[in-house]
């Protein structure tokens, strides 16, 4: 497993911190993520893990349902696989970044491929950990506007 963000480096966190973000009375400021997965069963389980640790989910099946999403509720961050049908998630972050440059993904994938160097990443499989530990980061990080490429 290969878990890494080129180009930054992640903020580590234990294993018993939690997850998210909270304000300074410690209550959870519930962020929306965007989730475009094509796998139904992965989807799921990647929404149950985000939910489960307070983050509202928006799921979609490609990335045309994931643009049409966005344009009627933009999120807080996307993750996205790379290889889906109608559109893959490098088409889909370029479009989005073209109207927002500050805008905060995570791409995941069971194949890497050649994307610019300090987009953050997720290679499959990855232990649930991992992904919230690099959701936190994305969200909780002063990134400079849009900072990736």
């Amino acid at each position: 497993m290969r878990s890494y963000l080129r180009g930054q480096v992640a903020r580590q966190t234990s294993a018993k911190s939690q997850v998210g973000l909270f304000t300074s009375e410690g209550e959870p400021v519930q962020k929306t993520i965007l989730l475009a997965e094509d796998d139904d069963s992965v989807r799921k389980l990647l929404g149950r893990i985000l939910h489960k640790a307070g983050y509202a989910v928006i799921e979609a099946c490609d990335g045309i349902k994931a643009l049409e999403l966005w344009a009627e509720r933009p999120g807080d961050l996307i993750i996205t696989d790379l290889n889906m049908p109608r559109m893959g998630g490098e088409q889909l972050i370029q479009q989005l970044l073209s109207a927002n440059r500050q805008l905060r993904f995570l791409i995941i994938t069971a194949r890497p491929k050649t994307l610019p160097e300090d987009w953050p990443c997720l290679d499959k499989p990855f232990l649930p950990e991992a992904l919230l530990q690099r959701v936190d980061w994305l969200l909780r990080s002063d990134l400079p506007t849009y900072g990736y490429v």
